[in-house]
């Protein structure tokens, strides 16, 4: 994942030629969330589009996440604190 002045970059590892880029303009804002995991709590950002989770990195998957936080180019609107229950139904489509 790589984060442009005006664009997310998403790259598979395993198929690095699947690239799929996202414009800023496509989410409204940010929230952070602390997600729960079997090794512990993973801070991640969620990245939202009309109430809807459109997609999420976590400190859990990248090395690197704060500055891939600090790079966005969108409003932050706080700690989201959801339940872990909240929180899968969101991933599967459910408004936050």
């Amino acid at each position: 994942m790589r984060i442009e002045s005006d664009r997310i970059i998403y790259q598979k590892q395993v198929f690095a030629s699947h690239i799929r880029e996202v414009l800023f303009k496509d989410y409204d804002y940010y929230k952070v969330i602390y997600e729960e995991t079997e090794n512990g709590a993973f801070e991640a950002v969620w990245l939202i589009k009309d109430g809807i989770l459109i997609n999420c990195f976590s400190s859990y998957e990248y090395s690197n996440f704060k500055e891939l936080k600090r790079a966005l180019n969108l409003e932050n609107k706080g700690l989201l604190n959801l339940s872990p229950m909240k929180q899968f139904l969101c991933k599967l489509g459910a408004k936050i």
